[in-house]
């Protein structure tokens, strides 16, 4: 077995665990807004449901780090402002802006994760 040999202890393990969940919400929270999975759905289109999604996303990251161990360099990337040119006016409209934008937040989470766990088996 691969990681037989690896003791993590409870701090290790905890971290870890707060690190992946809250990795995994962000990428759900991206995927309500993909535009073949639920976005079909005319709830989705709605602008007001936009509208709503698109101001949620800073709480959802924020509450999310919270929890979470990582360090940001880049809050308005996390924030989900000042990302690429015309997002002020296509997040909030758009379900796809948005899938684009929370996707490549929990990407980068992803990419800690796998990173703390290189560190973690070596």
């Amino acid at each position: 077995h691969l990681t037989e040999n690896i003791t993590l202890g409870v701090i290790e393990k905890t971290r870890f665990l707060e690190d992946g969940i809250t990795t995994v919400l962000k990428l759900i929270y991206a995927f309500l807004w993909q535009e073949e999975i639920l976005t079909d759905n005319p709830l989705f289109l709605n602008e007001t449901v936009n509208e709503i999604g698109y101001e949620y996303l800073p709480v959802v990251n924020t509450r999310l780090n919270e929890i979470n161990s990582y360090d940001y360099f880049n809050l308005d990337f996390q924030n989900g402002s000042n990302v690429y040119p015309g997002d002020f006016w296509c997040n909030p409209v758009i379900p796809h802006a948005k899938w684009h934008l929370e996707s490549s937040v929990g990407l980068l989470d992803l990419t800690y994760l796998a990173d703390q766990m290189l560190v973690l088996l070596t």
